[in-house]
C-alpha cells in the first residue's frame, strides 16, 4: 500500500522527467505529507513528450456515477499490479492512460497480519541516493455533472522487496529512470507488465519518523524529523 508520500524538490522534476513544458513544475509547492483525494503532480506522454499535469489522487473510472449530492466518489488511490489488467476500474487506464507519479519519499506504518502494529512509529522510505523516484501510475478522466472533466490517478503497488517486507506486504512500483519512457509509451504493441516488480534491494532506505505524519493537516518539514528515542522501534530500519 502507499497512502502518504513526499515531493519536496519539485525544481528537479523538469530535467529528471525531461518535461516538454518545464515551467509547469517551477511553481509546485514543497509537499511533506501528500494524502489521497489531494491534487498530485503526474507525468504523462502527450504528442511524444512528457508533460506535467495535476491530478486528483484517487482514480475514479469514467463510468462511475457521483455520490449523493453530485459529489466526486473517493475512488481508488492504489491499484494492485497483479490485477491491473483485469479489474474493470483499472484495465482501461492500464492499456491507454499510464503515468508517472513523482516522489522523493513515502511513508509506511509497520503491519503484522494485515493490521497496523499498535504504537509503532511510521517509517519514511527514500531512495538510497536521496533523489527523485517515479511511482508507476494509471489515470482516468472523470466527467462531473456540470460537464467538466477531472483527471484522477492511482499508484500501482506490488509485493515488497527485502526492506519493505519488514514493514508491509505491499509497496509502490518504483520505476527506474531508463523505464520511464516505456511505461508512458501507449502504443498497443507495448505491454510493460514486466516492469511491475519490487524495487531492487539496496535502492531504498527507511527511517522512523514522528507520528505527526498520521494527521493530514501536518504538511511541513517536521514530518521528516526522526522519531524521538522513546518512540523508536528498535532501530531496525534506521541505518542505510
Amino acid at each position: 500500500m502507499c497512502g502518504r508520500y513526499t515531493l519536496t524538490n519539485a525544481n528537479r522534476l523538469a530535467p529528471h522527467f525531461r518535461l516538454g513544458d518545464p515551467a509547469r513544475a517551477a511553481d509546485l509547492p514543497r509537499r511533506y505529507n501528500i494524502a489521497p483525494t489531494q491534487p498530485v503532480a503526474a507525468v504523462f506522454r502527450e504528442r511524444g513528450r512528457h508533460q506535467l499535469l495535476m491530478m486528483r489522487w484517487g482514480l475514479v473510472p469514467a463510468w462511475m456515477k457521483p455520490d449523493e449530492g453530485n459529489r466526486l466518489p473517493a475512488g481508488w488511490f492504489n491499484a494492485r499490479a497483479e490485477t491491473l489488467n483485469e479489474k474493470p476500474a483499472f484495465k482501461g487506464a492500464y492499456r491507454h492512460r499510464r503515468c508517472l507519479i513523482p516522489a522523493d519519499g513515502f511513508y509506511e506504518w509497520p503491519r503484522r497480519g494485515g493490521a497496523k502494529v499498535k504504537g509503532a512509529a511510521p517509517h519514511l522510505i527514500r531512495p538510497a541516493d536521496d533523489g527523485l523516484m517515479a511511482f508507476a501510475g494509471v489515470f482516468e478522466w472523470w466527467s462531473s455533472p456540470d460537464g467538466s472533466e477531472l483527471p484522477t490517478c492511482a499508484v500501482v503497488t506490488t509485493t515488497p522487496n527485502a526492506l519493505m517486507a519488514g514493514l508491509h506486504d505491499r509497496m509502490p512500483v518504483i520505476l527506474q529512470p531508463e523505464d520511464h519512457a516505456r511505461w508512458t509509451d501507449m502504443r498497443p504493441e507495448n505491454d510493460p507488465c514486466d516492469l511491475l516488480r519490487p524495487a531492487p534491494d539496496g535502492t531504498l532506505y527507511a527511517t522512523e519518523v514522528s507520528p505527526r505524519v498520521g494527521n493530514v493537516r501536518h504538511d511541513d518539514p517536521a514530518c521528516l524529523a526522526p522519531a524521538p528515542p522513546r518512540e523508536r522501534q528498535g532501530g531496525l530500519f534506521d541505518e542505510r
